[in-house]
């Protein structure tokens, strides 16, 4: 619900368009929408609580309303607290769940699960340039550590999910060796992957329009296809019809529905 999101056809910015699109996603096998009333590709600006929920609170009243669990995208508990009256699932925070307020909401609410993400301006990615360490023990350092300091403040660890932030302060070779290894960043536990029309996949194959870089975002799910659990996207239909494609092909037998 952004005007500035880095892939154009991605954005809604009425609360019937939110739910139509739902809907189509919906109608196409989504499992979880994904929603988000601040933009956070690279240069964003922050914005204020009250620009947040204004955005993002009527578009929930309306597409709450689906049969789907919901996943909020926001940086900010005041905002999660006011869009717990529509029973999310998921917090989806590109801070790692640092503001204790997060913590909070998930105290309160034992339903809840939170996204730890290694973002941009976390304290590891200062120390790996500083010191010279490695994409791959930064991003594991950071989430294993997030992983401690929640599991201390009561939370259980079942209820959280890892993002490695492709993307987030990280170059295109960054990039592609946190997917190579994404199964030693934090075994045993959920990894959330969102690479879907970035830029590095257009770096790699010199696409600039976002919306033509699908079949890379396709290309990446379907080597990591069994280490990540979630992978979260913006073209549904497709992604559907790959997922059934290639479960076919190993399993070689044919499912029916998406």
């Amino acid at each position: 619900m952004t005007p500035d999101s880095f892939s154009p056809s991605s954005r809604v910015l009425t609360a019937e368009d939110a739910f139509e699109k739902a809907q189509r996603f919906l109608d196409s096998g989504m499992d979880i929408l994904d929603i988000g009333a601040e933009s956070t590709r690279p240069g964003f600006t922050p914005m204020s609580t009250e620009m947040e929920l204004d955005r993002l609170l009527p578009i929930l009243d309306r597409v709450a309303r689906l049969p789907i669990p919901i996943s909020i995208d926001t940086r900010n508990p005041v905002v999660m607290e006011k869009a717990m009256i529509y029973s999310p699932l998921i917090i989806n925070d590109t801070g790692g769940l640092e503001d204790p307020g997060f913590i909070h909401l998930m105290k309160k609410h034992d339903t809840l699960l939170g996204v730890v993400m290694h973002g941009a301006g976390s304290a590891v990615t200062k120390r790996k340039k500083e010191h010279g360490i490695s994409i791959e023990s930064s991003v594991s350092d950071y989430l294993h550590s997030r992983l401690k300091e929640i599991s201390e403040a009561g939370i259980d660890p079942e209820r959280l999910l890892f993002d490695p932030g492709i993307g987030f302060g990280k170059d295109t070779t960054e990039n592609i060796r946190l997917i190579k290894n994404i199964q030693e960043l934090i075994p045993g536990f959920p990894v959330l992957l969102g690479v879907s029309r970035k830029r590095f996949l257009g770096e790699i194959t010199r696409e600039q329009t976002p919306e033509n870089r699908d079949p890379q975002t396709l290309a990446v799910m379907a080597y990591v296809f069994e280490k990540v659990s979630i992978f979260r996207v913006h073209d549904v239909k497709g992604t559907i019809a790959f997922r059934k494609t290639l479960q076919t092909i190993r399993e070689g037998t044919i499912h029916a529905g998406p």
